[in-house]
């Protein structure tokens, strides 16, 4: 079997299995609890007092969403927003909002800027790809701009 470290005390172990980590069951159990704590950090009772806040802010019409800025509609489902770097809460957000975070990904531009050769110096820019990308070239490969 493998040789491997554990992650609490650092020690050299021989694995059991493929998917040991640590180097004993107590070890093992020490990084559950962790792992444990941290969530009901995140997820604790002050998370459950300022949602029960926030519900009777939202239940009033008076919250709006921390993401998109836009009302929170009485009774309609909302989410207490985590910040994004993971200390602290934004405040009510749609589910949608909130949820929709964790998907989200710097886009292309829609209509990409499209380079301009430059014979003078030897450059030539190709087609863009799907993803906006412009391939640049040391002479004319093909005319893409103006088909004729």
């Amino acid at each position: 079997m493998a040789e491997a470290s554990c992650p609490i005390c650092g020690g050299r172990f021989v694995k059991r299995h493929s998917r040991q980590r640590y180097c004993t069951p107590e070890h093992s159990a020490q990084a559950r609890a962790a792992r444990s704590k941290r969530t009901r950090s995140r997820y604790g009772p002050q998370h459950e007092q300022l949602r029960k806040r926030i519900a009777r802010e939202v239940a009033a019409g008076l919250a709006t969403c921390a993401r998109c800025g836009g009302p929170i509609a009485p009774g309609e489902a909302f989410d207490l927003d985590h910040a994004d770097n993971g200390e602290g809460w934004l405040g009510a957000s749609h589910v949608r909002c909130n949820r929709a975070t964790n998907r989200r990904r710097p886009r292309p531009a829609p209509f990409p800027v499209l380079e301009l050769d430059d014979p003078a110096g030897g450059t030539f820019w190709g087609p863009p790809d799907p993803d906006g990308y412009q391939r640049r070239w040391s002479r004319v490969w093909f005319e893409w701009r103006n088909p004729q």
